[in-house]
């Protein structure tokens, strides 16, 4: 090695880079960012309404529109801020079959999305879907470049490009959307797990060295999208028997508990899974026992999600999405009212 002197500077820069990779960089950022989200706390809806878009204002779909900018600000990040797949140590990852998936899902919904808000659109846009060349034009240099993010490999290339083009075609087809919520929540899930797979990938960490912060925060964003995923899914029906409530609630913690302390000592994707579905077991027997839900409940939670999500992956412009979807919800303790889940 030291015969050839850039093999030196390598080594050297790939161990700089492994040891800053470990710390919660992602966290810091935050700390230094908390001036600008109080900014968009106090005047983000002044700078929404004096946009030229005043859908982002209006109530009635607002849940709509934020959740389309998050998948598009997702579907951007997915494919220019990673590099490609030659900087995995592992050869064998299922990596990047899970991102074309994800890409492929999320171009689908973007481009539903997109059918459906373009009728109020300007005018301008409206004489640039007419030009039907252009905008095939267009698709075809978006899926292009999207496929560069799959590189090196030709196949890599392929897969990423065909997942983005299949993505805009279903989503040409596809008349009816999925609940905006659920659709982001379960993207944000997904990309969580892929994350934990791959944390260098991701420059969230280095596998087998995750602080408590990291841990922390991937372990949050799990609970705020299974307690959603449960909400709006489970009705509450008032039947379970309280003794046996009881019963089942402590049987879901300690199996909860166990899986957490083996997840925390081995940092396992199959373990987090694990984890998830006895969270969503114990999430279903409270709301199954419970009367009723507190209102906007899940949309309060989602804030939360896409707060805690633009942190851990560095994204502050999600996080200030994350704060107007909260400061234009009815003030609540939602601790309080999260409380009856665990």
């Amino acid at each position: 090695m030291f015969l050839d002197p850039s093999l030196v500077v390598q080594s050297a820069v790939s161990s700089f880079n492994n040891a800053a990779i470990v710390a919660p960089t992602f966290f810091w950022s935050t700390l230094l960012m908390l001036p600008l989200f109080a900014l968009v706390y106090f005047f983000g809806n002044d700078f929404i309404n004096r946009l030229p878009w005043k859908d982002l204002a209006n109530p009635k779909i607002r849940t709509f529109n934020f959740a389309f900018c998050v998948e598009l600000i997702i579907f951007i990040w997915l494919i220019l801020m990673h590099g490609n797949y030659e900087v995995l140590r592992e050869s064998t990852s299922n990596l990047p079959f899970i991102i074309s998936g994800i890409l492929f899902f999320t171009t689908a919904s973007i481009v539903q999305k997109l059918k459906v808000i373009n009728p109020p659109m300007p005018a301008r846009f409206q004489n640039i879907k007419r030009k039907r060349l252009f905008v095939w034009a267009l698709f075809i240099a978006l899926s292009v470049t999207a496929g560069f993010a799959g590189m090196p490999t030709v196949w890599g290339f392929l897969m990423q490009s065909a997942a983005v083009m299949s993505g805009i075609l279903v989503g040409r087809a596809w008349n009816r959307g999925l609940s905006p919520i659920m659709f982001t929540s379960f993207l944000i899930f997904a990309l969580t797990t892929i994350i934990l797979m791959q944390p260098e990938f991701f420059r969230f960490g280095q596998l087998g060295s995750l602080t408590v912060i990291h841990k922390f925060f991937v372990l949050l964003v799990s609970f705020l999208s299974i307690a959603i995923f449960s909400i709006r899914n489970i009705n509450p029906r008032g039947k379970i028997r309280h003794s046996a409530f009881i019963k089942l609630k402590w049987m879901a913690r300690i199996v909860a508990g166990l899986c957490l302390i083996l997840f925390v000592l081995t940092e396992s994707v199959p373990v987090f899974l694990g984890l998830s579905g006895v969270l969503f077991v114990s999430f279903a027997i409270s709301i199954w026992h419970s009367e009723s839900i507190p209102d906007k409940l899940s949309k309060k939670l989602w804030a939360a999600l896409l707060c805690s999500f633009g942190v851990m992956i560095s994204l502050p412009l999600i996080t200030a999405f994350g704060i107007l979807y909260w400061i234009n919800l009815p003030k609540s303790n939602v601790i309080k009212q999260t409380k009856f889940l665990l």
